[in-house]
């Protein structure tokens, strides 16, 4: 198979440790949502809602955005906490993950903790990411999105 978009050649995410720790300002979403209710961060976070009730809707039971919130936060979590991981890096877009750190559900430290765990061959995601890195000494030079 022949690969035309080097976004989706393999590469590898970087470790944790290359990522802040810090959320996304508290207002963040606010400002850039301004008709939006301001409520819908965090734990209610409106982009993980949607992105669960649109590309899980077939599940028995679909994730919420606050098993995301709390499965992310998890040092070592268990079976349902690791689908719910694996549901949000396999439906999410690249949009999606950013408007889920701006409504403070993730640091991007928590994020790529995450990605680890659960270990998708999703290049772009991984370069989308990389590229949010505070460390960027830490990200192989081949694994920052081509644009």
């Amino acid at each position: 198979m022949l690969i035309s978009d080097p976004n989706e050649e393999p590469c590898r995410l970087a470790p944790p440790e290359a990522f802040s720790s810090e959320l996304a300002a508290k207002d963040l979403r606010r400002r850039l949502r301004p008709g939006r209710d301001p409520n819908l961060v965090g734990d209610r976070s409106e982009t993980a809602s949607a992105v669960f009730a649109s590309r899980c809707a077939g599940d028995q039971n679909p994730p919420t955005a606050a098993e995301l919130y709390y499965a992310i936060r998890q040092t070592e979590p268990n079976e349902r906490e690791l689908s719910v991981l694996e549901s949000w890096v396999m439906h999410a877009t690249l949009d999606d993950l950013w408007w889920a750190w701006a409504e403070r559900v993730y640091s991007w430290q928590m994020l790529a903790r995450a990605m680890h765990r659960v270990d998708l061959p999703w290049w772009q995601g991984h370069r989308y990411v990389n590229a949010h890195a505070d460390r960027q000494d830490l990200v192989a030079a081949d694994a920052l999105p081509v644009c």
